[in-house]
């Protein structure tokens, strides 16, 4: 069992030091998104899983129908909260490789996600806890 900021996840874990990163950052989209009253949790910060959706939401529908997350790394660097804006960049690496880059106005890191694909053809042979590394 893994327990790592609060989060209880069953399965192996490995000790990763930092998001890999490309040689170069090209950034292939960027959106904004404004922090809503279903963003929070109950402290009245932004909720670690809409940083995910936010993440997510970047991508075309085709995208997500023909792949699933193989592996994930998600970085949270600090907290952000109601009517905040956010910026969510996307960098590519090769055709199932993306990172996720979340800022706040001030252009400071809020939480950053990496995320391998695999096409959906091949069978999900891990359970979600053994995909995901958490800083």
């Amino acid at each position: 069992m893994l327990e790592k900021g609060g989060i209880v996840a069953h399965g192996t874990a490995k000790k990763i030091e930092q998001i890999p990163q490309p040689l170069e950052k090209e950034v292939i989209k960027e959106i904004q998104h404004l922090v809503n009253i279903t963003d929070l949790d109950f402290n009245g910060h932004v909720c670690n899983r809409s940083y995910l959706s936010i993440s997510m939401g970047t991508l075309p529908l085709e995208f997500i129908k023909q792949y699933s997350p193989r592996y994930m790394h998600i970085r949270f660097v600090r907290e952000s909260f109601f009517g905040e804006t956010l910026t969510c960049k996307v960098s590519k690496g090769n055709e199932q490789t993306y990172w996720y880059d979340i800022l706040n106005s001030k252009g400071k890191d809020i939480c950053n996600v990496y995320v391998e694909w695999k096409d959906n053809k091949e069978a999900l042979s891990k359970d979600v806890s053994e995909m995901i590394e958490i800083e």
